[in-house]
């Protein structure tokens, strides 16, 4: 599915943030001095170098293990692992902007991300070698790269934000690793291209944020991912095989408007909706949803994802009697009027963001764990705890809430 909003949205940040960018992690000390310059020639500089040397990179004041600016025209670039005896970590905002004579960038394995437009309208480039200890791809990392043809995340990757390669319309082939678990958005902000080809292993979530984006996929090895949807009475599901026996679900199609999930989709017990765990990809499950009203989730589900139920349009929603945990913004813009938790749940990750339809939540004397808080921005929830639990306690020591709250003996 084509997320054409999110598309509209993240070219709204992009503006956004090209407005607001102050060119790096921190002024440099040369910016001190002299006004910024870009990346090309300098006087007293070689128009044809076609190597980097140290003094071609300014580090920032703030953080010197930043890289704020590289002011040469070398065509191969080679990011020292120290600078004045600092070791590099970062590249930071429009480090490389508009540098139209580099062709290829080398960062050492001690770089672990790249900052928002660190790589940014490099016009010639046509190779980037990432080190091994790459974590983090911020909005925007590279962009604007018309010449490169692939990307290679190193294993041990785990961040890529969203719309990380605006721009780069031309590129074709994108590795990411089993190791990346966070996807702030689309894979590729222009994800209708028809060149790219995502390279991930099997089973990864890589594979599915792909085929949600409808991409082609396939593994390092040649073979094509396919996500089968799996037809149950009038409706389809997207699964992810946990390997002993469960599954999680990732995607429902259906028209109708009562959805009763089954215990076991193709031979797998239902144990999940959603991906759940910190600082993951939210999926789009009830996307493809448009008319259910009721959603009643089998006995067998222990696990509700972060934002399982997002934009659900559900009136109403059964969460079974075997949850145990519910995830971050599980119910973030949800249409249900009331939730009830089951006896039996333990742990809720702030469960409740922007639902303005939300009127009622009960919480079990069961849960002994709240993480964050309860709701975020839920002026019309009422959320009902019994008198002396875990929750009833854990509300009475908040300072501020945006929520109401009401305690049953």
């Amino acid at each position: 599915m084509k997320h054409s909003l999110k598309k509209i949205l993240t070219l709204l940040l992009a503006a956004a943030l090209l407005l607001s960018l102050l060119a790096g992690c921190g002024k440099s000390e040369a910016d001190a001095q002299t006004p910024a310059q870009g990346g090309g020639s300098q006087a007293g500089q070689n128009d044809n170098q076609s190597s980097s040397s140290e003094e071609d990179f300014e580090v920032s004041v703030a953080d010197r293990s930043c890289i704020h600016r590289y002011n040469g025209n070398a065509s191969v670039v080679v990011v020292p692992e120290k600078i004045n005896g600092v070791t590099i970590e970062k590249i930071g905002r429009m480090a490389f902007n508009d540098n139209n004579s580099v062709k290829k960038i080398i960062l050492p394995d001690t770089v672990t991300e790249i900052e928002s437009h660190g790589i940014s309208s490099c016009d010639s480039l046509e190779e980037i070698e990432l080190g091994k200890g790459l974590k983090q791809l911020d909005s925007f990392a590279i962009a604007n790269c018309e010449a490169l043809r692939s990307i290679h995340l190193p294993e041990g990757f785990e961040r890529l934000d969203n719309a990380a390669f605006l721009g780069c319309t031309n590129l074709e082939e994108l590795y990411i690793p089993a190791s990346t678990t966070h996807f702030g958005g689309n894979i590729s902000f222009l994800v209708d291209t028809p060149r790219l080809t995502v390279v991930t292993p099997e089973g990864s979530m890589a594979a599915i944020i792909a085929a949600e984006d409808e991409l082609p996929t396939r593994t390092p090895e040649g073979k094509e991912i396919v996500f089968d949807v799996i037809p149950v009475l009038e409706r389809a599901y997207s699964v992810k095989d946990l390997g002993d026996g469960t599954c999680m679900i990732w995607k429902i199609v259906t028209k109708s408007t009562v959805l009763e999930i089954p215990e076991k989709i193709d031979g797998l017990t239902v144990v999940q909706l959603g991906n759940y765990g910190e600082d993951v990809s939210h999926l789009h499950i009830f996307q493809e949803t448009p008319n259910v009203e009721r959603v009643v989730l089998p006995d067998t589900v222990h696990t509700v994802g972060n934002g399982a139920f997002q934009y659900c349009p559900a009136k109403e929603i059964d969460l079974g009697q075997g949850l145990k945990r519910v995830g971050e913004d599980a119910f973030f813009h949800a249409k249900v009027e009331s939730i009830r938790f089951p006896e039996g749940t333990e742990s809720l990750n702030c469960p409740f963001q922007f639902t303005d339809n939300i009127r009622e939540a009960y919480i079990p004397a069961s849960v002994t764990e709240i993480i964050g808080d309860i709701a975020e921005n839920c002026q019309n929830l009422t959320v009902v705890v019994p008198a002396g639990s875990y929750a009833a306690k854990f509300i009475s020591e908040q300072k501020y809430l945006d929520y109401q709250y009401r305690i049953e003996s």
